[in-house]
């Protein structure tokens, strides 16, 4: 059979570049023309595969570059909002909540914020600012340095959401 540079066969040289597309080894086996029956089974055996680990990573190394978008900024995103303070970009006093000129907010906090409107009225003006959900922010932190797990508790009203704690463990 024939193989590349890398050592692969055509079907995992596939493989290696439909696996980047989503990283979901089993549907990156169906596209790569493996048998959709055992593509799961199929999927991680390649993933486990020295050469196929080794040129996924390589694939990623490269991307990486490309994109600049890293492991390390994407987790300082995160922490970006994870840690946002509602006084770094609105002041909260006796007459109400005003919004700093984003010109004056410093980049980190305005990266926590999500959208920010103005809308005119006969009663004046409005302005409003929401910013991206801190606690799932924590929450993604938590879980890439595994110091909490999550556990979800049935409301005792039928028609209520689950409601979700999370139990924070020190890391080992």
């Amino acid at each position: 059979m024939p193989r590349d540079a890398n050592g692969l066969t055509p079907k995992q040289a596939r493989f290696v570049l439909e696996y980047m597309i989503d990283l979901n080894a089993t549907q990156a086996a169906i596209r790569a023309g493996y048998t959709p029956h055992y593509a799961d089974r199929q999927g991680k055996k390649l993933v486990e595969k020295r050469r196929v680990k080794e040129a996924i990573r390589v694939q990623m190394a490269a991307r990486e570059s490309r994109t600049l978008i890293t492991q390390d900024r994407v987790l300082q995103e995160i922490a970006r909002v994870a840690f946002s303070d509602i006084r770094n970009v609105a002041e909260i006093g006796p007459m109400g909540v005003y919004f700093k000129d984003l010109k004056e907010v410093g980049d980190d906090a305005a990266a926590a914020v999500s959208e920010a409107k103005q809308t005119v009225s006969e009663s004046g003006i409005n302005v409003s600012v929401k910013v991206w959900p801190k606690m799932d922010a924590l929450k993604l932190l938590c879980q890439h340095l595994g110091i909490a797990s999550e556990r979800v508790l049935h409301g005792q009203d039928p028609k209520s959401e689950p409601v979700k704690f999370v139990m924070v463990r020190p890391p080992k």
